[in-house]
């Protein structure tokens, strides 16, 4: 389970949290963040991976700010567009270097 929780204003690096047997998919996802050039880092991401994680799934929270957050001043134009880029890059490439290993478990 991959959980975008944030994707507002990108700092220097995207904050990652793997729980569960997640070294796979954090294989992955590393592997996605070079061919982007997203940067990541090791991070609290208290979000829903972690119940993911808790239930004994393989679960990544990736967190990129968001300004003002669960206050009236979390506005969509604190969005930094090239952030938003950034994540949707991000997971697509994450999905498609996982597409292969999903169609052979079907």
């Amino acid at each position: 389970m991959i959980n975008l929780d944030g994707a507002a204003h990108l700092h220097q690096a995207a904050a990652v949290e793997a729980g569960g047997p997640a070294h796979a998919l954090l294989a992955t996802l590393d592997q996605a963040a070079r061919l982007t050039g997203v940067p990541l880092r090791a991070g609290a991401m208290a979000s829903d991976n972690r119940r993911y994680a808790a239930a004994g799934l393989a679960a990544i929270g990736i967190g990129m700010g968001m300004p003002g957050y669960q206050t009236p001043a979390e506005t969509p134009d604190r969005v930094q567009p090239d952030t938003l880029v950034a994540a949707a890059q991000l997971l697509v490439a994450t999905v498609w270097l996982l597409a292969p290993s999903i169609a052979s478990a079907w």
